[in-house]
């Protein structure tokens, strides 16, 4: 079977860069290039689509400086290769006068893996290597593909609103679509910080196989091996267990996954190598979206006669008014309706009392007897107990630890109190009216494509995402319009740390029920 791996832009074939800083640039284009990593050479792009240097010139550029205090413009020829292999390898052989007026040879590599936010620059001169490899990485300017988004297809399934299929993601072994997908990675520029402005979806793809015995080619299993150095993974391919094979399985399973929902996105979504690369179906669902317990604590609907609807903002992010605590992380641990709480609860009560209070999610985990801790809960189920407990600690006070353990409330310690919760409209002008007026909301979501999403606005079909199976709860903190697309969209708090998403956060397609973002909204009431 083969499957494609999605890289960087500098995967376009392109003309050979020679230079020369003190005469006429010499032809020296089809020079062989290195051969320590699978691929074969191409010439290296000299340009990026708006005149400035590409990326494998601004690449060997920061390397040649940081290990040799020159650039490209400084030696008397060079001749720079790129090729695809697990990354990209970009690498040049040039030749310059040294500080004792000798002409001397060096070859200058750099590999760059962009999902994994490193470039490893290394220099060789007449086989000597000048001091460690480094990592140029943040050197580097925002990683950008215009070309490829340009000429992006859009794959139509027809209309999506009579679909009524739940595709699991997970393991398939053919790279067929059969109840299941199989899909592979995109690149993205930083997990971190970065812009939706230089996050850009790729077309360009280098052909990967897999045995019939099931064992990956060298270039899958060199990312997985990266993968679980970068993500602190314990296992290894060294250890007497047959767990690293059985990840590595799952890891390229979830590759292939993430190749198909970039080619099926309907919106700017990119999708690729995330820290929950190497779960399996059954263990996101079991960690990270376990689904909701039962309704035990059916709550009123809003009253929205107050509701302005002449005047409703274009965007809003209550970041900004000081109403969101920041990015808390659930861990190993199905409490997402228990963070999807506190956050509107913290919400509600700053926009009250004018304080920010970071509340206690394990309060709710150990003590709220309507819901199943580790193993899901319900909101509304949540605001009820928080009423019967007498209110919620601190987060200081009552720290998250991400196990099921005994209810140990201190109620001379509760900050803050509630009176029961509301449901809120499915419409999502009027739940968006809401927001604007009165602050963040609980919400479910079916959360069958946020393991691999990296940024930009989601906007799957539905056959993807059914809106009727709700699995996660987030928080919804504010909504816009994102200007490059012109797509509106929610803006949603995660609780899988700031390294994942949008700095945190999840960006969601506003005004079609996508995923089922708009079913299930509640808040409660704040004393």
């Amino acid at each position: 079977m083969k499957f494609m791996l999605c890289l960087t832009a500098a995967c376009i074939l392109a003309a050979c860069l020679i230079v020369a800083a003190h005469g006429v640039a010499q032809e020296l284009c089809g020079h062989a290039g290195s051969n320590k990593l699978m691929g074969a050479p191409t010439c290296l792009e000299t340009t990026g689509a708006n005149g400035e240097n590409s990326r494998g010139v601004q690449a060997l550029n920061a390397c040649l400086l940081e290990k040799l205090n020159m650039d490209l413009h400084d030696v008397k020829t060079h001749y720079s290769t790129q090729k695809v292999v697990a990354g990209l390898l970009y690498s040049s052989e040039i030749t310059y006068d040294n500080a004792k007026g000798s002409e001397e040879t060096c070859t200058v590599e750099v590999y760059e893996t962009p999902w994994l936010h490193t470039a490893m620059c290394s220099v060789e001169c007449d086989g000597k290597a000048i001091g460690d490899k480094i990592d140029i990485f943040d050197k580097l300017g925002p990683f950008q593909n215009e070309a490829a988004q340009k000429s992006k297809e859009k794959i139509r399934l027809g209309s999506d609103d009579d679909i009524d299929a739940d595709l699991k993601l997970g393991s398939s072994s053919s790279g067929v679509m059969r109840g299941q997908m199989d899909m592979m990675g995109a690149n993205k520029r930083n997990i971190h910080k970065r812009s939706v402005d230089v996050v850009e979806r790729m077309n360009e793809h280098a052909t990967l196989s897999m045995g019939k015995d099931g064992i990956m080619d060298v270039d899958v299993k060199n990312i997985f091996d990266e993968f679980i150095v970068k993500f602190n993974r314990t296992y290894r391919e060294s250890d007497n267990s047959n767990t690293y094979g059985e990840k590595l399985k799952v890891f390229a399973n979830n590759l292939n996954i993430v190749q198909e929902l970039n080619k099926l996105e309907k919106g700017s979504a990119i999708y690729g190598i995330t820290k929950f690369m190497d779960y399996s179906a059954e263990e996101y669902k079991k960690f990270l979206a376990p689904g909701f317990t039962e309704s035990v604590a059916p709550i009123p609907e809003a009253e929205l006669s107050a509701l302005n609807l002449n005047d409703i903002p274009t965007n809003v992010d209550w970041r900004e008014k000081g109403a969101v605590t920041d990015v808390k992380n659930q861990g190993m641990c199905g409490s997402c309706w228990a963070f999807s709480t506190t956050g509107n609860v913290e919400g509600q009560y700053a926009i009250k009392h004018g304080k920010l209070l970071s509340l206690s999610e394990q309060e709710l985990v150990d003590c709220d007897t309507l819901d199943a801790g580790c193993n899901g809960g319900l909101p509304s189920n949540a605001y009820k107990s928080i009423e019967t407990l007498g209110g919620l600690e601190a987060e200081s006070d009552y720290p998250y630890d991400g196990k099921d353990e005994t209810c140990n409330i201190n109620k001379s310690e509760v900050v803050v109190t509630v009176s029961g919760g509301v449901t809120l409209p499915e419409d999502e002008a009027l739940l968006a009216a809401w927001v604007a007026q009165n602050g963040p909301v609980s919400i479910g979501i079916n959360a069958n494509l946020m393991q691999f999403y990296w940024g930009g606005v989601s906007h799957p079909w539905k056959i993807f995402c059914n809106p009727q199976k709700l699995d996660h709860g987030v928080l919804i903190v504010g909504y816009g319009v994102d200007e490059k697309k012109n797509e509106p969209y929610w803006l949603i708090k995660n609780s899988w740390g700031p390294d994942w998403g949008e700095d945190g956060y999840y960006r969601i397609y506003r005004g079609d029920g996508s995923c089922g973002v708009n079913l299930m909204a509640t808040s409660a009431v704040v004393d």
